[in-house]
């Protein structure tokens, strides 16, 4: 990740878990102390991971910021939608491509992949006519032992019981610590060519769920602590068995201090005293926080407003039911299949190569002149209408309805975050999205149009409906009420709740 990715932008505790209403920042620490330190901070996401970092010398005026190149594919569409491509950019290194054995347990090393190269190799059609081809994907959720993460837990479990018995890892941790080992061992030799490891202090930043529980936090600490010693990578007290300088930071309040602290626009739109929503939208969970900014320089919000909010309505659900539909359409279409080519490979490689990387990033619901999407596929016959010149038809009401049941779930969540401040008599002032999935126009149109994006900034209260009912006598005239008058007092204001608070004195 370099120091501004692209998208998805991800303070400073040493429990096990974030706290509330803790002012204190890292940013605090930076000014006080010019050793040769390098503060690196790592975001594992559920789909995609990265790192940044800043390093400080003893020189003030040194301030040493550079890319760390994401690992090297041979396929230039490996662009993805999360990170920015670094490929042309003029301080960006050569990157180290070998593969390495899964912690030298690996009987076969070309079986194994991580990163972009899998990617690549996901891509292959070849790739999935081995039954024993696996991907492991989105294991950052095995330790969320909630209930909305429970499906997917037992979708990943049969994948997990088998590396288990090969003795490739003993638990969840370990897959988590498998991937942060090469992650890491990425980043090292990055770091060791821009001369910024050896003579460095390291202090690490690790960007948590919020809602996680300790057990989790703990086991996500165990999962870095295994794979620091794998890689090699300094920083790790080996006397107590602990990592040096680790601080957790709550991911919604890091994305939401970046956001307010780097963006100008966004920054002086939200002055000190304000509340806001922020959404951060990313491949596996969209969570949704409320923080007020208790004041603007330096940066400070205050503790959450009401109870956070998530669900598993990430971007990389639009790939799942993509998925169906795509394999829905080719199944019947036996001829495909030859050699190694499977139905199921044709449909991961149109995903990954046309759907990943163009549709989901550029796709806008509300594009009503953009009739339907085409997808390459060699060798399909013309049988159908939607089967044209090698091409799948998708029609713009089918690509939709892919996308609508993500949207509605986010703008529920949005909604119910908003509603959760109103009740205690506070105002939203703005909506803040962030994350990979925040820059599809079609979730940008779809919250703008919710009723509750223009809440916003109305402080207009409707009252709940009710049923006017008149009695008359026998043989009186009858009235048809057509209109419903309110009557205003000058003791409140009417168009307000009783519990707003320009009303709880009166």
């Amino acid at each position: 990740m370099s120091p501004n990715p692209h998208y998805e932008e991800e303070q400073n505790h040493t429990n096990s878990e974030p706290e509330e209403g803790d002012d204190h920042t890292l940013s605090d620490t930076i000014d006080d102390d010019f050793s040769n330190r390098l503060i690196l901070s790592i975001d594992f996401g559920t789909t995609y991971s990265a790192v940044s970092y800043i390093a400080l010398r003893a020189d003030p005026d040194f301030r040493k910021k550079a890319n760390l190149n994401r690992p090297a594919t041979s396929s230039a569409s490996a662009a993805d939608s999360e990170t920015n491509d670094l490929a042309d950019s003029p301080d960006t290194m050569d990157v180290d491509t070998r593969q390495h054995s899964i912690l030298s347990l690996r009987p076969n090393p070309d079986d194994f992949k991580w990163g972009y190269t899998m990617h690549e190799a996901w891509a292959n059609p070849v790739t999935h006519f081995k039954k024993t081809s696996k991907a492991m994907n989105r294991f950052k959720l095995l330790l969320d032992e909630s209930e909305r993460t429970q499906e997917l837990r037992n979708s990943l479990q049969s994948t997990l019981d088998n590396l288990m018995a090969e003795g490739i890892v003993e638990s969840e941790v370990g897959v988590i610590a498998d991937f942060l080992t090469f992650l890491l061992r990425h980043v090292k030799k990055q770091l060791q060519s821009l001369q910024l490891y050896h003579d460095y202090d390291m202090e690490l930043v690790l960007c948590i769920p919020a809602i996680w529980t300790q057990k989790a936090c703990r086991n996500m600490q165990a999962a870095l602590f295994i794979a620091m010693q794998s890689a090699q990578f300094k920083g790790i007290d080996h006397s107590c068995g602990a990592i040096e300088n680790l601080f957790l930071v709550s991911e919604p309040e890091a994305a939401a201090a970046f956001t307010l602290d780097t963006d100008p626009d966004i920054h002086a739109s939200i002055p000190a005293g304000q509340t806001f929503v922020l959404l951060d939208a990313g491949g596996g969970t969209v969570d949704a926080n409320t923080y007020t900014v208790s004041q603007t320089q330096p940066l400070r919000l205050s503790e959450e407003v009401v109870a956070p909010g998530g669900g598993l309505c990430g971007s990389s659900y639009l790939n799942e039911r993509f998925r169906i539909m795509l394999y829905d359409l080719l199944k019947e279409e036996k001829y495909l299949i030859r050699g190694k080519t499977t139905i199921e490979g044709i449909v991961e490689r149109i995903l990954m190569n046309e759907f990943e990387y163009k549709t989901k990033r550029q796709f806008d619901i509300y594009d009503n002149e953009r009739l339907h999407e085409t997808y390459y596929c060699a060798g399909l016959e013309d049988k159908f209408p939607r089967f044209v010149d090698d091409c799948i038809r998708v029609e713009h009401y089918e690509m939709e309805a892919i996308f609508s049941p993500c949207l509605e779930q986010i703008a529920k969540l949005m909604e119910s975050q908003i509603k959760s401040t109103r009740l205690r008599g506070i105002r939203v002032d703005k909506v803040i999205v962030v994350g990979g999935f925040a820059g599809s126009p079609s979730l940008q149109g779809y919250l703008m149009r919710r009723p509750h994006s223009t809440d916003i900034t109305s402080e207009i209260w409707n009252s709940e409906s009710f049923d006017c009912v008149h009695t008359f006598g026998d043989g009186a005239t009858e009235l048809l009420c057509e209109e419903i008058l309110y009557v205003s007092d000058t003791a409140t204001v009417s168009q307000r709740p009783m519990d707003d608070p320009e009303n709880r004195s009166k």
